[in-house]
């Protein structure tokens, strides 16, 4: 990987946020306060170590692609599972998936499963359930996720039961035979150790997560050197630059100084350590701009604590202020109207629930709002003609409506 060719976007990013984060917050606006709100609480402690697992379960997943196991006639449960949970290893948005599904579907991939991609390879998405939780909390995070996956695989099933006739002239798509470099069992722990220091270092600070945190980050430490070949010294360093930063500043410095000497390590090194840090920077580039975006469309329009937005908050309280079956079908009928880039619904999300927005529609809306669009939906149009993709569309709004109705209940 070549970072002099990267060096623009980088500081361009770096120049952002270091603005973003040191603005008064007497001159702020509406949008700015809730940029300046994810730059001090959500970028280096919750975003970009998501990114990190992002990028990591992309390479895993290109050694295995889940692609090839959709077909018509292979194991139907097998297929549902890959699909449902395709999001977590492609880790793109609505626009994204879109390639991917039309290359599947046209190679032969039975219709269910395949929209069950088409679901989930938007829905659910590492980063995005990361940052959900993290500004809402893990109730609506946690609905989020299993909403999505249920989601998926309900929208698939109606979609092979309404179009049956669709699967029988299909050809059998071919397993790969790609051989990983690692186990399951060895993957599983490289991804456990990023989600362990995740989970604990965004926790309730007390003496046991701070014993997490070194816990998991020493199993990652163990695991850069054994199978990316990152050197010791490198990793010493860094272990030296944190602890002085931990005995100087707040703990988030220290994790931030541990987030920089990582990013050194990786970017020094050959092989898939310098593709794991290429992967997770493409991830981020690819998102993080249109996040931003959003996040000042979000504010402008709904304003953040303390601030009123163009929108009034009583006109959002009127309309998806309760958990009716209304309010639900507006939420979802909206998400599913307008192009939310990936990330960017949480901010859209935040300012609505901070202008009265019942839990129910917010949660009906962060069910359709990475999946569908107007211009998806033509796209989808082109792919698998009208009948299947007005069906496609209506199975998404009607089922985010319920499953917002039953989380309001």
């Amino acid at each position: 990987m070549d970072w002099k060719s990267e060096k623009t976007s980088l500081l361009t990013f770096l120049a952002i946020f270091l603005i973003v984060t040191i603005l008064p917050r007497s001159e702020q606006s509406a949008a700015l306060a809730l940029a300046q709100y994810y730059a001090h609480n959500q970028v280096f402690l919750c975003l970009v170590p998501a990114f990190f697992i992002a990028g990591a379960v992309a390479l895993i997943g290109k050694t295995l692609p889940p692609m090839t196991y959709l077909g018509a006639k292979t194991d139907k449960p097998l297929a549902y599972a890959i699909a449902a949970l395709s999001g977590l290893s492609l880790a793109v948005g609505s626009y994204g998936v879109l390639p991917i599904f039309a290359g599947v579907y046209q190679m032969g991939a039975g219709i269910g499963p395949a929209t069950t991609l088409l679901y989930a390879g938007a829905a659910i998405n590492i980063v995005t359930i990361v940052l959900t939780i993290g500004v809402f909390g893990l109730a609506l995070g946690t609905a989020r996720t299993v909403g999505a996956i249920l989601l998926s695989l309900a929208i698939g099933l109606c979609m092979q039961l309404l179009f049956k006739k669709h699967e029988q002239t299909l050809p059998n798509m071919e397993l790969p035979k790609e051989k990983q470099t690692r186990s399951l069992c060895q993957n599983s722990l490289y991804l456990a150790s990023m989600l362990g220091i995740l989970l604990s270092a965004n926790g309730p600070q007390s003496a046991l997560t701070k014993t997490l945190t070194i816990g998991f980050a020493l199993l990652l430490a163990v695991i850069l050197v054994r199978w990316l070949h990152v050197s010791k010294k490198k990793l010493l360093l860094t272990a030296l630059a944190i602890s002085v930063t931990t005995l100087l500043f707040p703990p988030p410095a220290a994790f931030t100084v541990g987030i920089i000497g990582l990013i050194a390590s990786l970017a020094t090194t050959s092989g898939e350590a310098s593709l794991w840090l290429y992967s997770s920077w493409n991830l981020a580039k690819q998102t993080l701009p249109l996040f931003f975006v959003g996040i000042l469309f979000s504010g402008a329009l709904f304003g953040h604590a303390g601030h009123e937005g163009l929108i009034p908050g009583t006109w959002i309280a009127t309309c998806l202020g309760d958990n009716s079956l209304l309010s639900n079908f507006l939420a979802a009928l909206v998400g599913g109207a307008i192009y939310l880039p990936t990330l960017s619904e949480v901010p859209v999300c935040q300012g609505l629930m901070n202008s009265s927005m019942a839990p129910g529609p917010a949660l009906a809306l962060l069910l359709t709002g990475p999946t569908l669009s107007l211009p998806s939906i033509l796209a989808v149009y082109s792919i698998m003609g009208a009948q299947k993709t007005i069906t496609f569309t209506g199975l998404v709004i009607i089922s985010a409506t319920f499953a917002g109705v039953l989380f309001g209940m």
